[in-house]
């Protein structure tokens, strides 16, 4: 009976890993997706008295 729990959690682990593995990494939705990247003002590391 002591092992009951331990298998249980290793049991729903174990099913999350299998369903998040038959998912497409390559389909994550995003906002951000055709639209430019901002404009960064910041010095140039080899010349920090400018900027």
């Amino acid at each position: 009976m002591r092992f009951a729990i331990p298998l249980a959690i290793f049991l729903g682990l174990a099913v999350m890993l299998g369903l998040g593995l038959q998912r497409d990494p390559r389909n994550l939705p995003s906002a951000l997706i055709e639209q430019s990247a901002p404009e960064i003002d910041r010095p140039l590391l080899d010349n920090p008295s400018s900027g």
